[in-house]
C-alpha cells in the first residue's frame, strides 16, 4: 500500500510573497465579486445561454460584418416607395399595406387612362357636331376658336362684337372657308357648348388623377420610411430570446469586468 506524502508549500523569500487573498505583487488588491455581483453575473450568464442558439458561434460568424437588424433602412424604404408605392412597405415587412398602396396606384392610373379615353371620345363628338351643324372646319384649330364657336352664332357676329369691344386692335377671323361657321339654330350652339364642357371635364378629371398619383407616391414613401424605422426599433428592443429565422446563428457572449466597488457586464450579440 503506497502512501502519498503531503508536502507543505515552501515559504517565498521576502519581497517575493505569493499573491494569496487577491493581493498583487505591486501591493494593490484585485476586486472580489460579492454575493450580489456574483448573482448578477449568473443572471447575465443565464440570459446569454437562453439567447444563444444551440451550436454556438462559428468562425464564419465571428468574421461576419455587423449588419442592421431591419430588412431595409428608412431611407431606402422611402426612396423605393417613392418610386413604386408599396415596394418599401413590402421590403419592411408590411405586405398588407404595401399591396394596398399598389392597388391604389393601379386604380389611379386606370382612372387616368379611362378619363383620357372618355375625353378623346367627347372631343371627337363635339368637333363632329360643329362640322355638321355649323359648317366649321375642325382641323388645326386651337382652344380660342372652339370658345368663340360656342359663344357666337357665326363668324360675322364674332367679328362685329370684336370691333365694338376692342376697336382697331380686335382679333378678327379672316374671310374664307377655313374659319367660317354659322350655327343652324341656337339649340345646336348650346348643345355644342355642353358637349365641349363634358370633354373638358373629362380632361380635368384625368389631370386630377395624375395629382392623386403624385400624392400616393409621397404618402407611400413617408409611410414606408416610418414602417421601416418602427421595424428597426422593434428588432433592436425586442425581447431577449425571441424567435429568429432558422438557418442563422445568433451567438451571444457575456463579458464581465470587475472593478473595485462595481461590476461591469455586457451581452455582446453579433447579428
Amino acid at each position: 500500500m503506497t502512501r502519498t506524502r503531503r508536502t507543505e508549500p515552501r515559504a517565498a523569500p521576502l519581497g517575493q510573497r505569493r499573491c494569496h487573498g487577491g493581493a498583487r505583487p505591486d501591493g494593490r488588491r484585485r476586486a472580489r465579486l460579492g454575493p450580489a455581483a456574483r448573482a448578477r453575473a449568473l443572471v447575465l450568464l443565464g440570459l446569454c445561454l437562453g439567447v444563444a442558439r444551440p451550436g454556438g458561434a462559428t468562425a464564419e460568424d465571428s468574421d461576419r460584418e455587423i449588419l442592421p437588424t431591419s430588412a431595409v433602412s428608412a431611407r431606402r424604404a422611402f426612396w423605393t416607395s417613392l418610386l413604386v408605392p408599396g415596394w418599401g412597405q413590402i421590403r419592411a415587412g408590411r405586405r398588407a399595406a404595401g399591396f394596398r398602396f399598389l392597388a391604389v396606384e393601379a386604380a389611379l392610373w386606370s382612372g387616368f387612362a379611362g378619363w383620357q379615353h372618355v375625353a378623346g371620345i367627347r372631343r371627337d363628338t363635339y368637333r363632329t357636331f360643329a362640322g355638321d351643324h355649323a359648317g366649321a372646319r375642325t382641323a388645326g384649330k386651337g382652344s380660342a376658336f372652339w370658345d368663340d364657336l360656342g359663344f357666337y352664332d357665326s363668324r360675322l357676329q364674332h367679328n362685329q362684337f370684336a370691333r365694338v369691344d376692342e376697336g382697331a386692335d380686335a382679333g378678327l377671323y379672316p374671310d374664307g372657308a377655313e374659319y367660317f361657321w354659322e350655327w343652324d339654330s341656337q339649340a345646336s350652339r348650346l348643345r355644342f357648348r355642353s358637349l365641349r364642357n363634358g370633354a373638358e371635364t373629362a380632361e380635368r378629371n384625368a389631370l386630377y388623377a395624375t395629382g392623386l398619383v403624385v400624392a400616393n407616391h409621397l404618402i407611400a414613401a413617408i409611410h414606408a420610411a416610418r414602417a421601416a424605422r418602427a421595424a428597426g426599433e422593434a428588432d433592436a428592443s425586442g425581447p431577449v430570446g425571441q424567435h429568429r429565422p432558422q438557418g442563422r446563428a445568433w451567438p451571444v457572449r457575456l463579458e464581465v469586468a470587475a472593478w473595485p466597488g462595481r461590476l461591469d457586464a455586457a451581452l455582446v450579440h453579433r447579428f
